[in-house]
């Protein structure tokens, strides 16, 4: 991707699963955007990092919440095309976001881990909870029947934990 040191991690904060990245001055300069991270080897002319989590999102904290599911395709606030029936995704409360635009928020680079009776899973961030509290979470219908049978209607005492996808 062309562009500036400087421009790369704008690039990469609006690239889906972008963790790091790398710069160098090939052909007036490049950015290369990296899904994972590993070790550095230092080379000579080529600048490196890494995104830090936002000090909003509470990444690696644990903490006991409640979930509900929702239903009906459609785009998402995070900008995504989601199909509940099939998709596993999750909603998070919209005092997580602090972006004007929700699709453009920092937090729709995240995933949350959710521990529910002997049953855990990972999903991504998709969507915003208009009317949930910080402590609630809004599934997909096919991330809640990973955790809870189709005739409940609510889960309580989930352990969830904001994770890096």
């Amino acid at each position: 991707m062309k562009g500036d040191l400087e421009d790369c991690c704008g690039f990469c904060k609006i690239t889906p699963k972008c963790k790091a990245y790398s710069w160098n001055d090939w052909e007036g300069g490049t950015c290369w955007l990296k899904s994972a991270t590993g070790p550095v080897i230092d080379l000579y002319g080529v600048s490196y990092a890494t995104l830090r989590p936002d000090p909003h999102i509470p990444v690696g904290t644990s903490f006991i919440g409640n979930f509900t599911y929702f239903g009906g395709e459609g785009k998402r606030a995070c900008g995504n095309y989601v199909n509940p029936e099939i998709q596993k995704i999750a909603g998070v409360s919209k005092k997580y976001f602090i972006s004007k635009i929700p699709s453009q928020d920092p937090i729709c680079k995240y995933c949350i881990n959710i521990e529910y009776r002997n049953k855990s899973i990972k999903v991504p961030i998709s969507d915003q909870c208009n009317n949930c509290e910080k402590n609630q979470i809004t599934l997909s219908f096919a991330a809640f029947k990973a955790l809870e049978a189709p005739v409940v209607e609510f889960g309580i005492n989930a352990v969830f934990e904001f994770t890096l996808c």
